[in-house]
């Protein structure tokens, strides 16, 4: 996802202990997966948000597996895993890489 994808609205904090992660900033960073597979954000509500550190950590950043479920308003609740990479250097930290 590009940087400009986010440029429009303004991102949550990002997170830097496992406590951190939450509905809110999961549903800013994956605002624009959800668009692409066909639905609305806004009608998206994220139930549960569960990360914990990845078990191999690089020397350049902290990484976690943030595990979530969200369902559309009204429908089934789906479950989705991400992959995020937390710089360890530099001032207020707005990078959030995701697959």
């Amino acid at each position: 996802m590009s940087s400009s994808a986010f440029s429009s609205r303004a991102l949550p904090k990002t997170p830097k202990s496992e406590r951190e992660f939450d509905a809110e900033w999961v549903s800013a960073v994956m605002r624009d997966f959800f668009v692409s597979e066909g639905l609305d954000p806004d009608q998206v509500c994220v139930n549960i948000v569960k990360a914990r550190k990845n078990d191999v950590q690089g020397i350049l950043s902290t990484t976690y597996i943030v595990d979530f479920e969200y369902s559309i308003k009204g429908g089934e609740t789906k479950a989705k895993s991400i992959f995020v990479k937390v710089p360890l250097k530099g001032n207020r930290v707005v990078v959030h890489d995701f697959n």
